[in-house]
């Protein structure tokens, strides 16, 4: 078996590529706009600012939307990749968004494709004309029947029946191969109210338990959840805190991150939640559809709250949120955003040491800023990023949100890496 396991994952072709838009602070600050690694493209946030620091379509949704989106694939399409094989996009927007017009724009690229799609509305971004940032992910090939690592990339959309998805252009679900990508799904109902209205709770249970019916439908089961994303209104808060999840959760085999945002799409929606999973993962038995890659789960240290910190799937290292704080819960670099980074980002590195994975394997990192991390940035000694990270160059999207963790916390963060991309 062990012979067996070794061979299953010493030809996998996850050779990495770092792209660049031109834009002078990827070089300044070290981080990439697109990391390719194999057939796999993921994009970080990209706003409407172009490389010589000018913005497009000030106070424009419609024309910021429209002119990332241009960029983005244009990225993609230099990569080998299409349109068609976008299964993601993210949209961060802030609230003067207008979201009408935003989607139309979206529509005028999407609507036939059908990826997930995502729009949550945050604090704010960098600049105040910028109104929206956004990320995106692809499989190069996926829409015309890639063969990769003996693994059959064939995708299928699923949708849940509400007209927004076909009006806009959207899936509920989208499988490629053994990964499965469930999007940000509400409590909302066909007949457009909200289940569980006034009670983040029930909002939450019934999600969960919809999301798993979904997961039955690509035929995986509960355990074989990598990765659970939840976004909550801020005054939602504390009412979610106080809950339980569901206990078919695999917390100790799966990571956790979540994000305070300003609002939902919906206004009676408290909660939205996102999952990763990859088909039969979580069980013991290697599949034969899994190709020359071994997927079953291996998750590292457990928090405090039951999820994992990091899980590896295959050459996949995934991390939820973490926090600056040790190993007593105390709050590191109270009042001090660059020591509250340097200390997230090399707890991080610190995991992935310990599961075998090396600093160049790093492809992304999502951070969550307070309103104040900036004037807050100390930069008392070289940040820990600087200093590990700029040569790597990964995807670094940083968002803006209500508040992080408790009122001395400033910045958290999640991340993702994958074996044997590193570049000798």
């Amino acid at each position: 078996m062990i012979c067996c396991e070794r061979e299953r994952n010493v030809y996998m072709d996850l050779k990495r590529q770092n792209y660049f838009s031109g834009a002078p602070m990827e070089l300044v600050d070290g981080y990439s706009r697109m990391v390719q690694t194999g057939p796999f493209l993921f994009c970080g946030g990209t706003t409407s600012v172009q490389p010589d620091g000018s913005m497009v379509a000030e106070g424009d949704s419609y024309g910021q939307v429209k002119y990332v989106l241009e960029k983005l694939i244009k990225i993609i399409e230099k990569a080998g990749g299409t349109k068609e094989d976008v299964y993601s996009v993210k949209i961060y927007a802030t609230p003067k968004f207008d979201v009408k017009e935003g989607l139309l724009a979206y529509s005028e690229f999407f609507k036939d494709v059908k990826p997930l799609l995502n729009c949550i509305t945050i604090q704010k971004l960098t600049r105040p004309a910028q109104l929206v940032e956004i990320e995106m992910n692809a499989i190069a090939g996926c829409s015309k029947g890639l063969k990769w690592e003996g693994i059959s990339m064939e995708r299928t959309n699923y949708l849940s029946g509400l007209s927004i998805e076909e009006e806009v252009g959207y899936s509920r679900m989208v499988k490629i191969g053994p990964f499965i990508y469930l999007g940000g799904l509400s409590s909302e109902l066909l007949d457009g109210t909200v289940y569980g209205k006034d009670d983040a709770c029930i909002q939450s249970k019934y999600i969960y338990r919809k999301q798993f019916q979904w997961l039955a439908k690509a035929g995986a089961a509960p355990e074989d959840i990598v990765k659970v994303k939840k976004y909550i209104t801020e005054k939602n808060m504390r009412t979610w805190r106080n809950s339980k999840d569901l206990e078919d959760l695999p917390r100790k085999s799966a990571v956790f991150s979540s994000a305070i945002v300003e609002k939902l799409r919906h206004p009676d929606a408290m909660v939205q939640t996102e999952i990763f999973a990859i088909e039969g993962c979580g069980k013991n038995k290697i599949r034969e559809s899994w190709g020359n890659i071994d997927f079953r789960k291996e998750p590292g240290k457990t928090q405090n709250h039951g999820w994992a910190d990091i899980v590896k799937t295959g050459p996949f290292l995934y991390g939820g949120t973490m926090r600056s704080l040790d190993e007593e819960g105390v709050v590191v670099g109270i009042g001090d955003s660059e020591r509250q980074e340097s200390y997230v980002v090399k707890s991080f590195t610190d995991l992935m040491n310990e599961m075998g994975f090396k600093p160049e394997e790093m492809v992304k990192f999502k951070a969550y800023y307070t309103a104040d991390f900036d004037s807050l940035y100390g930069e008392t000694e070289t940040p820990f990023y600087e200093r590990i990270y700029k040569p790597v160059k990964p995807l670094y999207t940083g968002v803006y949100v209500s508040r992080v963790g408790t009122k001395s916390e400033i910045f958290e963060m999640e991340m993702m890496a994958v074996k044997g991309c590193a570049n000798e």
